[in-house]
């Protein structure tokens, strides 16, 4: 019997099945394939992970990864949805109509809208409430990485925009943070990661950003002038730091414009 024969059988089969008899045919399938080699038994074990640890899990099937996804600006305006974000999420009753934001430009589909009254501390300890999270730098976020290029204690509340894509720019791959300085291309602050990923989180109802490439948050500094960088893996929210020379191919930051 061919290939395509054997997948037709297995299609007739598979709709002959209750849901809970497709599940354990299927979680067969899945054994006797990382035992053949026809899959790593480390991917797999990600994937169901996410079965476990996320109650809105298909949403990370469908979930776009290095494609854009480019729409257009949302009819009611970006400031009524970020003050709603910052209403349900936050429990913060904000005005945010009088914030600048710079007309839309294709590929920078997302807006970001920053608060001064949140600090890093605040905005980390809302992703543990949401979701699994860990930091390197223990909860004091805020004593550990004082540099920030957009710092909203000192600009007040403010706008930037980010090319709408799951994973960060592929544009900014092999690009250190100094690289990035010294070329004038202005990265993502880790605040901005987090509110970003907080406010992916509430949007599409679990989903999660950076689910295969670490993003390079060049726009913050640690105080020994280690790089911040985040990434979703193994159902986690994961803080980590980097060099800030280094570079590669796993790591790249987001433009913001």
């Amino acid at each position: 019997m061919s290939n395509r024969d054997e997948d037709t059988v297995e299609v007739v089969e598979q709709e002959k099945m209750t849901a809970f008899e497709r599940v354990v045919w299927l979680w067969a399938k899945i054994i006797g394939y990382i035992l053949t080699g026809k899959r790593k038994a480390e991917e797999v074990a990600e994937w169901l992970q996410i079965v476990v640890s996320e109650p809105q899990f298909s949403l990370r099937l469908k979930a776009p990864r290095d494609s854009t996804m480019d729409t257009e600006e949302p009819r009611e305006g970006w400031a009524k949805i970020w003050e709603r974000f910052y209403l349900e999420v936050f429990g913060l009753t904000v005005d945010l109509s009088g914030v600048a934001v710079s007309s839309y430009k294709p590929g920078l589909g997302w807006v970001v809208y920053v608060l001064k009254e949140l600090s890093l501390n605040q905005l980390f300890a809302k992703s543990r409430d949401l979701f699994p999270s860990r930091s390197d730098y223990g909860d004091d976020l805020d004593r550990k990485i004082p540099t920030e290029d957009r710092d909203p204690r000192q600009l007040g509340n403010y706008v930037r925009r980010f090319r709408n894509r799951v994973e960060a720019d592929e544009e900014l791959k092999e690009k250190s943070a100094n690289v990035l300085r010294d070329e004038g291309i202005a990265g993502n602050t880790l605040r901005e990661a987090l509110i970003l990923e907080l406010f992916y989180f509430w949007r599409t109802g679990g989903g999660h950003l950076n689910l295969r490439y670490w993003n390079l948050c060049a726009g913050s500094r640690g105080y020994l002038g280690y790089v911040p960088r985040v990434l979703w893996s193994i159902g986690c929210f994961r803080v980590s730091d980097y060099d800030p020379s280094g570079s590669g191919e796993d790591v790249r930051a987001r433009s913001a414009v």
